[in-house]
């Protein structure tokens, strides 16, 4: 049996990203996730889902600490990139109604970052109205140049689009054993960004939702241990787990 390809290793150990040309954008993968066009001075990130451990605490014994931790990393995110733009490419709140009730520490949270970068807010499926008190503006879809920015793609896109939405998740084999983690999936058209809450957890990319982005030349970069790794889809790479999300739940 020949042996399972290992991620790439990069040529330079201190080097945690990939670079990619989207259509003439630079654009780099981070591997927590986001997405940054240095052209733009934009960061890009997806699915927040902001207290969704509130949200889900009167069903199931969820610490509601999500928020907290999911604003923290991005906090981190932009002490490191220094970006000039946020873009949120909706489902920041797991609902409406908690967008409303956003603690007044979450609420702090989100000015300290604006006053140090304006934030976009692109709405979802979750989050499609946003209360006035949040600071930056929202939108229902966003482009910059040649690109699209959206909550979700479409199959056939007339441009190409950066989206989210799916919080594509990837278990790819390995020699000696398996590895399950995010991802981000890119074909000839769109990027789909993979989701940055804590609490999000994933789709599998063999997902039958996945079957129209993953027929023309698709990419996917798998995170892993805060690095990216970039691999041509070969479907024999990966497989199911059974502990994928549907795509009702997402």
């Amino acid at each position: 049996m020949p042996n399972q390809p290992n991620p790439p290793k990069s040529k330079d150990a201190k080097n945690k990203d990939v670079t990619i040309d989207f259509h003439g954008n630079q654009l780099i993968l981070h591997g927590d996730g986001t997405l940054f066009m240095p052209a733009e001075g934009l960061l890009i990130v997806s699915d927040l889902h902001l207290e969704k451990g509130a949200a889900l605490s009167h069903g199931a014994p969820l610490p509601a600490f999500d928020t907290k931790d999911t604003l923290a990393r991005l906090a981190q995110r932009i002490e490191q990139s220094q970006p000039t733009k946020l873009l949120c490419l909706g489902d920041s709140f797991h609902t409406v109604e908690r967008a409303f009730l956003l603690p007044p520490d979450a609420l702090a949270s989100l000015h300290e970052i604006a006053a140090r970068t304006s934030i976009i807010w692109v709405t979802g499926n979750h989050d499609r109205n946003l209360p006035d008190r949040l600071p930056g503006t929202a939108c229902d879809e966003m482009y910059i140049g040649n690109l699209r920015f959206c909550h979700e793609a479409d199959f056939l896109p007339l441009q190409p689009t950066i989206s989210g939405h799916f919080h594509p998740k990837a278990r790819i084999k390995l020699r000696a054993r398996a590895l399950s983690a995010r991802c981000f999936v890119q074909n000839d058209l769109d990027l789909i960004l993979p989701a940055f809450g804590s609490y999000t957890g994933g789709l599998n990319i063999l997902d039958e939702a996945f079957a129209g982005f993953l027929t023309a030349n698709p990419t996917i970069h798998l995170i892993h241990d805060n690095k990216t790794f970039s691999m041509p889809f070969q479907k024999s790479r990966f497989f199911r787990t059974h502990q994928s999300q549907k795509i009702s739940k997402i």
